[in-house]
């Protein structure tokens, strides 16, 4: 059992707390990775009690609010996960680090998926004339993943990994902005989206929690954990979920995607055709006779 000062008050407290005040403490205490994340609101429909409930627990557990009280949640979760990854430095090969981390945070992510976003995401993108996808630093391998594979499906895809409004002025009603963001969050990508809503434009962030910065602008959010090992950072999560959702809009654009491979077998049939080599006797190169 992880050990904090905080959970271990909550587990203190918990016998003296009405019917209420314990559905609350063990929900927290066994989903706080999750409830780090709840509005007070979102917090009480998982419990099944109302929002001034929810205060009035906070309240009695000392906090001077929600805010508060969700802030030293979300300090918990991050010392959980150092503790965590020093036990695993300490005890484990860097095979054995990685690839836990890695299948824990797959089966996390599909274990708490939010299937109604995902299939909005895919909506969206299959109405929208142009698709922006945008991912910078970190961002850009995941970004051009997935702007590849909705290239594939007949999307019309603009993928946008530097010098972000020359290629943005273009936006405009109709089209939608994918946003991929992950720490270090960058101030231009804020910026890129504050711009997006200006035009009317739908933006939908995919991103490592629902705190991070790009979710405040963004219409649909989805959720992908990832980490940093020394230099290298994983995103295996995030492109596992793009995996998921070039397979949704597939499905919506599968007549599209079939005229599109259709026109690639064309296109490569004419180009390896067995002729390795022009005659230039066939050749009319517009050239007249004086």
């Amino acid at each position: 059992m992880y050990k904090n000062e905080m959970l271990d008050a909550i587990r203190v407290k918990m016998e003296k707390q009405g019917k209420n005040g314990k559905k609350l403490s063990e929900y927290i205490l066994n989903n706080m990775e999750e409830a780090a994340y709840l509005t007070a609101l979102k917090l009480g429909e998982k419990v099944g009690v109302s929002e001034s409930t929810v205060i009035r627990y906070v309240m009695r557990m000392g906090y001077s609010g929600y805010p508060e009280f969700q802030e030293k949640l979300a300090q918990a979760v991050v010392e959980k996960h150092k503790s965590r990854v020093l036990s695993d430095i300490e005890t484990n090969s860097p095979i054995e680090q990685v690839s836990h981390y890695e299948l824990n945070r797959l089966e996390y992510m599909y274990n708490n998926i939010d299937e109604s976003a995902l299939d909005n995401t895919a909506s969206i993108i299959d109405e929208a004339k142009h698709v922006y996808v945008l991912g910078v630093k970190e961002s850009m391998s995941v970004a051009t993943y997935l702007a590849d594979g909705l290239a594939r499906t007949g999307k019309d895809v603009v993928l946008i990994t530097c010098d972000i409004m020359d290629k943005l002025y273009r936006i405009k009603e109709g089209d939608i902005l994918f946003v991929i963001s992950f720490p270090e969050y960058s101030f231009s990508v804020l910026k890129a989206m504050e711009y997006a809503n200006t035009k009317q434009v739908p933006i939908i962030a995919l991103t490592d929690d629902a705190s991070s910065p790009v979710s405040l602008y963004s219409a649909c959010v989805l959720i992908a954990p990832t980490k940093r090992y020394g230099m290298i950072y994983s995103t295996t999560c995030a492109i596992s979920l793009c995996s998921l959702i070039l397979t949704l809009v597939m499905s919506l654009r599968l007549k599209a995607y079939e005229d599109d491979m259709a026109l690639r077998l064309e296109a490569s049939e004419y180009v390896y055709n067995g002729n390795d080599y022009i005659n230039p006797v066939n050749l009319d190169f517009g050239i007249k006779d004086e």
